[in-house]
């Protein structure tokens, strides 16, 4: 089985896909170290050499982390050795520094927080799909707006359903980096969301 078809990555796959999606780099980062991600930044000539184009960022990844849409384990550098789920809270103190995530509080920087941190690749692949997938399929990420809904909801009871819509359409544009649904569509979709 080849490390693309891994049930799971480690950071420095998972950014390289959401960066470039390309399977011949997730295949290479398989066992990367910290100087091979940041080479590859170092020397964006090697791109055209290898006919690599970015297309999102590091933060997209990070952002995914902090909104709970995409789940990370590893092991917390504190604690004794047991594979967890990396809550999203705990992204905000996290400075991401593939392979390795570290701890980004006062006086402890630099330190690792988690080792070995992993996704999904499945999750990846539904999340960050190929230009060639994405063309016949939806256009909107359903799952995350699902996900925003609810917690825009939570956070603020007291908004009526439009107002929800508003605050649903704005972060999505911020997260997912495109155009959000607009009202009605969303209005079809939180029918269900309310009923469950």
């Amino acid at each position: 089985m080849s490390a693309f078809d891994q049930k799971y990555w480690n950071l420095c796959q998972a950014v390289v896909w959401v960066e470039f999606r390309n399977r011949k780099l997730v295949e290479e980062y398989a066992n990367a170290e910290t100087d091979a991600y940041q080479a590859l930044h170092f020397y964006p000539l090697m791109w055209e050499e290898r006919k690599l184009e970015k297309v999102a960022t590091l933060s997209d990844l990070l952002l995914r982390l902090v909104n709970g849409s995409l789940v990370a384990q590893g092991y917390r550098s504190d604690e004794q050795a047991k594979l967890q789920n990396i809550p999203p809270s705990q992204w905000h103190d996290i400075d991401l520094r593939p392979p390795r995530a570290l701890d980004a509080r006062a006086g402890h920087r630099g330190q690792e927080l988690w080792t070995d941190v992993r996704v999904k690749q499945a999750d990846m692949l539904r999340l960050w799909r190929t230009r060639e997938e994405t063309s016949g399929r939806t256009k909107y990420d359903w799952i995350l707006l699902e996900k925003l809904f609810r917690r825009a909801a939570q956070r603020n009871p007291a908004f009526s359903k439009n107002d929800l819509i508003e605050e649903v359409q704005l972060e999505y544009k911020e997260i997912a980096k495109g155009e959000p649904p607009g009202r009605s569509t969303i209005q079809r979709r939180m029918k269900g969301w309310l009923k469950s």
